[in-house]
């Protein structure tokens, strides 16, 4: 909902399978199949299939970890302006360590996307192209069995040669979650 008006509805389904290797390798495998319908701009329904690997390298268990995935995605759209092939190159470092007899998380994310649209883009007359370029930092601590906070900073370089897609972002986070 957006602004009390349905905006999207996805329908998704993504079986994967994975693996602890040792106590060290973790290794994931997965295909995701989407299907878009957006309430007032039906050019962008689009059905969306992508195949992704990700490999956690574990080390002192969980305490320290790397993790890198690549995924390849391919959306077909009513509208053909907006069919694209796109890739995304993600890679994390965690960390967690005991201060003052609690658990910090710290977490670096980098991430790199693109998106090579398939057709012409009418409005810049030739096939658009994005790349995006995302790194964060946060930390996180329990606060309570049941409760927790993170602080995040997030920079994001959104490029494209189609003018109205392409910005810079920073964002500052603060969340607060309860599981039960």
């Amino acid at each position: 909902m957006l602004d009390n008006d349905r905006f999207m509805d996805i329908r998704q389904v993504s079986p994967s399978v994975s693996r602890l290797f040792s106590e060290s390798l973790y290794l994931r495998a997965a295909f995701t199949s989407a299907e878009k319908t957006y309430e007032q701009n039906a050019v962008r329904n689009a059905v969306n299939n992508a195949v992704e690997a990700d490999a956690w390298f574990l080390m002192d268990g969980m305490k320290r970890y790397f993790a890198i995935g690549v995924k390849a995605a391919r959306e077909d759209a009513a509208g053909a302006e907006l069919d694209y092939d796109g890739t995304q190159l993600k890679a994390t470092y965690g960390h967690r360590l005991q201060w003052l007899s609690r658990d910090l998380e710290f977490k670096a994310r980098v991430q790199v996307k693109s998106r090579d649209y398939v057709n012409v883009t009418e409005s810049i007359g030739a096939p658009r192209r994005d790349e995006r370029f995302r790194a964060s930092l946060s930390a996180g601590i329990p606060l309570s069995e049941n409760f927790s906070i993170e602080g995040a900073a997030a920079f994001a370089d959104n490029g494209s040669n189609l003018e109205s897609a392409a910005y810079d972002e920073t964002v500052l986070s603060v969340n607060f979650a309860a599981a039960f």
